[in-house]
């Protein structure tokens, strides 16, 4: 049998926090088993994100966010600058 070593989920701060909480209701249900190690909490929000928002994330124990400038900037896939933009922007936040 399976178990899972991580989550990865997409939406806002508080769609993730409800999305943690349903997985802490399983946790109580299902033995995990310890040699797994952590549970590893990946996010992607749907939309920009801001310092304040990386921290929301980092609150809920979000372990990383993947941004895809693409998802918000139409586009940005095929433009070599933008994502240069895009990676410059996004690099300085941290938690």
């Amino acid at each position: 049998m399976s178990r899972a070593h991580g989550f990865y989920g997409n939406g806002t701060p508080e769609e993730i926090a409800g999305d943690l909480d349903g997985l802490r209701r399983a946790a109580d249900e299902v033995d995990r088993p310890a040699r797994l190690g952590a549970l590893e909490i990946t996010a992607m929000p749907l939309g920009p994100v801001d310092a304040a928002e990386v921290q929301r994330y980092a609150a809920l124990g979000v372990d990383r966010l993947v941004l895809r400038p693409e998802a918000w900037q139409p586009g940005a896939s095929g433009d070599p600058g933008r994502i240069a933009r895009f990676l410059e922007r996004y690099a300085t936040l941290e938690r």
